[in-house]
């Protein structure tokens, strides 16, 4: 998995030897050979980092988040900005904001959003380091969706889903006000 991060490439793979030094040495030389941003192996328990040499961040909306290997951005910089217009001119007047499924906060941070619920703990805490004054709680919507007394503060939620979809935050959110 390649993804294009502020410094450059972030590679992600996954089948790869990296459990001796001489393993690791290579996977080194091919990352620095490359000037990549960051080398992770998943060797069956989640991405481990091999080497970073430069921080691996993205910049959303004008704030620095730090990006958590094997996360997930939009597919162009055009469609993230199209996606972002689309949301600011459904939430038009709306002051209290939550953004449900905020991943690493590409709505939240564009539309100031005063809540964000996210289910990865890492990335959670990524959007929790770079956006301090927003309210960030790693929740498992589709366990724990927020319910109708949790909803009532805000006048527009975004809601952006996983694949899996949201079917008990929808159920909240249309028995909420």
């Amino acid at each position: 998995q390649m993804t294009l991060i502020d410094g450059g490439v972030d590679l992600s793979m996954k089948g790869v030897p990296a459990g001796r030094l001489s393993e690791i040495e290579q996977l080194t030389s091919f990352a620095m050979n490359h000037d990549l941003a960051r080398l992770s192996v998943d060797r069956g328990l989640g991405p481990e980092t091999v080497v970073e040499p430069r921080p691996a961040t993205v910049t959303l909306s004008g704030v620095s988040v730090a990006f958590p290997s094997g996360s997930f951005l939009q597919a162009t910089g055009d469609g993230e900005t199209a996606l972002v217009e689309s949301v600011e001119e459904a939430i038009a007047g709306s002051s209290a904001i939550a953004d449900l499924f905020s991943g690493l906060g590409t709505f939240a941070l564009a539309t100031g959003a005063r809540y964000a619920g996210e289910a990865s703990r890492d990335v959670a805490g990524a959007l929790k380091g770079a956006a301090p004054n927003l309210t960030v709680e790693h929740r498992d919507l589709y366990r724990r969706p927020l319910d109708s007394q949790e909803l009532r503060p805000f006048d527009a939620v975004i809601l952006d889903p996983p694949r899996a979809g949201a079917e008990e935050q929808v159920g909240a959110l249309a028995g909420s006000s």
